[in-house]
């Protein structure tokens, strides 16, 4: 279990223009990332009306098996049906993926369904289902805070055998607070580049914090900034077909256009924002090369990390094809390192796991609900 936390400050400072980039460039990129995602009036499209009606249906089944047990419905569906009802389910009734946030909270809960020849029975569904809820809503009540709501649940299966399949839910909870609208570290927010190693002048704690999970974090506290998911009379949620895509700081797609080094000739890089995503080169330059990551360095790469995500990856369909038309709604980042053969560290870099999914449009007020 990762207990992700993270508290904002608002920033007046700017930072130096010979160590980030100028504000200019942040704000044409916060700008384009807001056109390639916002649409300010969304309807209900009939695909959307479909969904809805589709999850609707299903809670009312789920409903009425569980006040009614001794009912049999006869109904069966695919394994692959029941993961996209209950995550479509959970996370149209339960989701606050529109709110902003200060703090988020990490687990993951396990449940275990019967199937005969690759169909799960309704009744088996229904049971599961609210099992699911119960295990959630426990993550929920243990979590801290008190102003806190679901942010996003995404169900996997990770075990299948011969009657039973196991579904894992992933699922990140927040506790509500402001976004503001500069970057999100301050100084003394300095931090090892991974592997857990905590901050640069404190060994590590009992939870896994780094350079990647507090740019992850503050990648997802600030999403509501680039992307519109709620109106006057509208709101989004997010459903299945879900697609993931890794990718690694030393992608020469992410070179940092304003460093003077080129994918092509390494020579010229100074480890001193090489990358758009952290990046150290060690073998190059050891005079600059550090394992500890400054408050400035780390804006620079929550700027470049949100670049990937909302720029890079959507101009190039045809790397990245399967996330064309989902949104960014989750980020998972390690920090990883390469060792030579005497064991010593040639490079650091950053893997970000980068989960898009498929977005509706509701026009109502009932839904979501508090767990």
């Amino acid at each position: 279990m990762r207990k992700a936390i993270f508290s904002i400050f608002i920033v007046v400072a700017i930072i130096i223009a010979a160590l980030t980039i100028n504000s200019c460039t942040k704000q044409e990129s916060n700008e384009q990332a807001l056109n390639s995602q916002i649409n300010e009036q969304p309807q209900m499209t009939a695909e959307d009306v479909e969904v809805y009606n589709k999850i609707m249906n299903f809670k009312k089944k789920v409903d009425y098996i569980k006040k009614n047990p001794d009912f049999k419905s006869g109904e069966t569906m695919s394994v692959d049906s029941a993961k996209w009802y209950m995550d479509a389910a959970v996370n149209f009734t339960y989701s606050f993926i529109f709110d902003s946030f200060s703090e988020f909270y990490t687990d993951s809960v396990f449940i275990e369904v019967f199937f005969t020849e690759g169909e799960i029975g309704m009744n088996d569904l229904s049971v599961a289902y609210f099992e699911l809820y119960d295990k959630l809503h426990e993550v929920y009540e243990t979590m801290p805070g008190e102003n806190k709501d679901l942010f996003s649940s995404t169900i996997k299966v990770i075990e299948s055998k011969a009657n039973t399949v196991t579904f894992m839910s992933t699922a990140t909870f927040g506790e509500r607070g402001s976004s503001p609208e500069e970057q999100p570290f301050v100084e003394g927010d300095n931090w090892m580049w991974g592997e857990c190693g905590g901050t640069c002048s404190n060994p590590p704690g009992d939870e896994c914090e780094d350079a990647a999970t507090k740019i992850a974090d503050a990648t997802l506290l600030y999403r509501d900034l680039y992307i519109q998911d709620v109106g006057d009379d509208w709101h989004a949620y997010y459903t299945g077909p879900i697609e993931s895509v890794t990718v690694y700081s030393f992608n020469d797609l992410f070179d940092n256009p304003d460093d003077p080094g080129t994918p092509n000739n390494y020579e010229p890089y100074d480890n001193i924002r090489d990358r758009l995503m952290m990046y150290q080169l060690k073998q190059y330059n050891q005079a600059n090369y550090t394992e500890c990551i400054f408050w400035e360095e780390m804006n620079f790469y929550y700027f470049g990390t949100n670049e990937v995500i909302y720029n890079i990856i959507y101009d190039h369909p045809e790397i990245w094809p399967e996330v064309q038309g989902k949104w960014f709604c989750e980020l998972i980042m390690t920090g990883e390192a390469n060792y030579g053969t005497q064991g010593e560290t040639i490079e650091l870099y950053h893997i970000a796991k980068i989960i898009y999914k498929t977005r509706h449009i509701i026009a109502e007020d009932n839904f979501p609900i508090h767990m």
